[in-house]
């Protein structure tokens, strides 16, 4: 999906952690060169409070599906469980959306931040935003226990109905067909954790500002897979006071982190793995 902005100065790459690094260094030696008065205002903050967790948007892909007896019940089930889920129809389990699953972009509350234009420098200001997050894809380890596609119950909270299948969901780190997804099913599956798109972007003021930082997390295979990626996503956005529509920053700048989920995985972020940093330059002669 093309998204565009009238931000022409921002980008948004997925890069390792030397990126954020060199940012950094590069707003130390800014401070270094500039006169006394016009020394830049360095604010960070890092989630330093908790892991920060996105739960699997799609079902897995269910490679195989062995029925353990010839029942028209249990043939049905395996041929939906191989299904590629169709949007259209809303037939297919495979790869079929979790109900109830946090979906779009998930406001990051450690990485949220208010900063303060001096009123003098309103007119005479840059603003360089660096942001960064570590993402871990993993198998989920918790899973859905709402009414999902291919049940024929009508309410939106049931539950399986299956402590025992609750337990085995856990200790086996996949989904039981029955009773969530089938109304009849015994057999063993094979099921692919896919990969796919994940996605963070940057809000000053309630507004998107920049490019989207995506990257593309790998599959986490087979059910045999725990951990299967740790990269880093980072962005970054430099602003001047033609981005506001009275030719100057506002007095205050909220600004906020998002991140999207597009996949099968759990995403983790660990704490202290995810911050925000931002660089208020005056403008001088100088530079």
């Amino acid at each position: 999906m093309k998204r565009t902005t009238a931000v022409t100065r921002c980008m948004a790459l997925a890069v390792s952690a030397a990126l954020f690094a060199g940012a950094q260094a590069f707003a130390e030696s800014s401070r270094a060169g500039l006169p006394s008065a016009a020394m830049p205002e360095i604010i960070q903050k890092v989630g330093e409070a908790d892991d920060i967790v996105l739960g699997p948007v799609k079902y897995p892909l269910f490679k195989e599906a062995k029925p353990s007896s010839d029942t028209a019940g249990h043939n049905k089930c395996a041929a939906e469980l191989l299904k590629i889920y169709d949007p259209q129809t809303k037939e297919g389990l495979s790869l079929a959306p979790v109900p109830g699953a946090k979906t779009g972009f998930i406001l990051i509350p450690d990485l949220t931040l208010n900063v303060t234009i001096p009123k003098k420098n309103l007119e005479t200001t840059k603003v360089l935003i660096n942001w960064t997050l570590r993402v871990e894809g993993v198998r989920p380890d918790e899973f859905d226990t709402k009414c999902s596609a291919g049940c024929k119950k009508v309410t939106d909270d049931c539950k399986c109905g299956s402590e025992t299948a609750e337990q085995q969901e856990k200790q086996l780190g996949a989904y039981c067909p029955w009773p969530c997804l089938c109304d009849s099913w015994h057999g063993s599956t094979v099921q692919i954790f896919k990969g796919g798109q994940i996605n963070s972007r940057l809000k000053v003021n309630r507004k998107e500002v920049g490019n989207i930082a995506s990257m593309t997390m790998p599959d986490g295979g087979a059910i045999t897979a725990t951990q299967v990626y740790d990269p880093t996503i980072s962005g970054s956005c430099l602003l001047t006071k033609n981005d506001f529509p009275d030719g100057k920053f506002p007095s205050t700048l909220n600004i906020e982190v998002e991140w999207e989920n597009n996949t099968s995985l759990k995403l983790i972020s660990p704490k202290k793995t995810h911050m925000v940093v931002v660089s208020v330059m005056p403008i001088t002669a100088s530079n």
